[in-house]
């Protein structure tokens, strides 16, 4: 990689802090940068953490990345992510200086499309710690870039425009550079748009209704975490998964008690609600009936459901 000197690295840094510390907004959602760094012979830091993450790209000199309990080496082309909450630590070699550039920032899943949130959700879940080999990659190419652009011999008047899209193409590099294995780790496919995720939510949820804990199993069938799962359900349908789950689980047993001769017991278990008592309560919250006063009422075809004209039967109980 091609190097710039020592004291163009802070005058690049600090250019960078006073044009491209602030929300980045695009097509692709909106980052909050914290700052960035530039720092030819990088001492070491203490044990510690952050709120947000942080991602350096080791350009020259050499070290250790520490990550819990886990030690890294640290090369040129070598970039790690930070993640939040997750204690690290950064030891330089005695005998080699490290140039590192380092840029903190805040990606909020609301505040991103839906599979872009989802990327930096798979990057912020539990896992091995994320070091990759950069070199000739488009974050490393663009991140050189910025650094040559921000230093002092290139500026000119309109160059705060154009170190912002630079630096937001950046952050829009660095989910595909960490979060590539973890996807082939989970699926084969790339992160799925979220209409489809959904439907599979659904579809999994439908299936399994008798199954406790559904959200987890969700999450883990599909690669994401729950967190991630309960604000596209927000988001996508106006609803918790927990009202998902239970208007689904009343929908079921509503059909079983009109076509089927089963048990209420067995219904009850059938659906996921367990016990008779919680079944006829949760029932009767939602339709105004018992489960055996609506299976009743199947018999009189003139009576009017009151859970039809409380959700309608295309909602509620067909």
């Amino acid at each position: 990689m091609e190097q710039l000197e020592a004291a163009r690295w802070k005058e690049a840094a600090a250019a960078l802090n006073a044009a491209v510390v602030q929300p980045l907004s695009g097509a692709q959602g909106t980052y909050e940068i914290k700052y960035w760094g530039a720092t030819p012979g990088l001492k070491a830091n203490p044990y510690h953490k952050h709120s947000f993450y942080e991602i350096c790209l080791c350009t020259r000199g050499g070290g250790t990345y520490r990550e819990k309990d886990e030690r890294f080496r640290i090369e040129p082309g070598i970039a790690f992510c930070s993640r939040p909450e997750v204690y690290h630590q950064i030891v330089p070699d005695p005998d080699r200086e490290l140039y590192l550039l380092y840029i903190a920032f805040q990606a909020e899943p609301d505040r991103l499309p839906p599979e872009a949130g989802a990327m930096f959700e798979l990057l912020r879940e539990e896992g091995p710690p994320l070091i990759r080999q950069a070199a000739g990659t488009p974050a490393a190419n663009l991140w050189l870039a910025l650094l040559q652009l921000s230093s002092s011999g290139l500026l000119w008047e309109k160059s705060a425009e154009l170190l912002q899209q630079v630096a937001y193409s950046l952050l829009l590099t660095f989910p595909s550079l960490f979060a590539a294995d973890r996807l082939q780790r989970g699926s084969a496919d790339p992160v799925k748009p979220v209409s489809i995720m959904l439907d599979q939510a659904r579809m999994y949820m439908k299936d399994n209704l008798a199954e406790s804990h559904l959200t987890g199993q969700v999450a883990r069938y599909l690669h994401i975490s729950e967190r991630h799962l309960s604000r596209v359900f927000r988001r996508e349908l106006q609803m918790t998964i927990g009202e998902f789950i239970r208007r689904e689980r009343i929908r079921s047993a509503s059909e079983l008690l009109r076509k089927s001769g089963l048990p209420i017991k067995d219904i009850a278990e059938k659906t996921g609600f367990g016990t008779v008592h919680y079944f006829t309560r949760i029932f009767r919250q939602a339709t105004g009936w018992s489960p055996a006063a609506y299976r009743r009422s199947i018999s009189e075809p003139d009576a009017r459901l009151p859970a039809e004209e409380r959700y309608g039967s295309s909602q509620m109980l067909i």
